[in-house]
């Protein structure tokens, strides 16, 4: 799918990354309101691991907000207690999301977080860059479209790749080594042909030019749109 794959691919080049101080300081000052909407623990000989998933409960926030409040949320999970095979979690994943609609899609459009694996000494923080443009980005017309009509384009965009790639994968399979190396290159050219037909019947739909179509892509990976489960 393209634009999920564009997705995947800026969060690796875009996002920041930086160490994450076990002591932070004032932290409960200047923390964005927040509501935990799931927790996971799993308590094993080799690890006990913790996952949470946050929602952010307010709009106006800054990077540094949402480094504050990973750093409070870790601090207090590593000093939680009462595991059975270690004193205190040796693995952290916490991830703050801003809606539970990219929470719960499984897409990984969060827009912080924190990690610890059970040989690193200090955690490691992530800021999507693409999922804070979403919390300022403006609800204008462009292109005669309005933001919804722009947004569902970019939905019906999302869903036509995957069907490319479900025919393109039907006809041509990749799922066996010899398979993949004998139809790589007709998976590829016939998903490219399927995904510019369906480009081409959405822009006919809407009564745009086809750039225009490759522009909300481009809109809805940069503005950290949802994309559809």
């Amino acid at each position: 799918m393209k634009y999920v794959q564009l997705v995947l691919v800026a969060y690796f080049i875009i996002t920041s990354c930086s160490n994450s101080k076990s002591d932070s300081q004032n932290l409960n000052n200047d923390l964005p309101i927040y509501e935990l909407i799931q927790e996971e623990i799993f308590d094993v000989p080799l690890k006990t691991k913790v996952i949470l998933k946050i929602l952010l409960k307010e709009k106006n926030v800054t990077e540094q907000k949402i480094k504050n409040l990973l750093n409070y949320l870790y601090n207090k999970t590593i000093k939680r207690s009462g595991f059975k095979h270690h004193r205190h979690p040796t693995n952290i994943y916490i991830y703050i999301y801003t809606s539970k609609y990219k929470a719960e899609s499984g897409k990984g459009q969060w827009i912080g977080m924190i990690a610890k694996n059970f040989d690193e000494k200090a955690p490691r923080i992530f800021i999507n860059e693409f999922q804070l443009n979403s919390l300022k980005e403006k609800k204008e017309e462009k292109w005669e479209l309005s933001y919804e009509q722009r947004k569902e384009i970019w939905k019906k965009m999302i869903i036509n790749d995957r069907k490319a790639q479900t025919e393109a994968d039907k006809k041509y399979p990749l799922d066996k080594p010899d398979a993949y190396k004998k139809n790589l290159k007709s998976n590829a050219n016939l998903m490219k042909k399927l995904k510019n037909k369906y480009k081409k019947q959405l822009a006919e739909e809407y009564k745009i030019e086809k750039a225009i179509i490759d522009s909300i892509g481009m809109e809805g990976v940069t503005n950290g749109w949802e994309i559809p489960k």
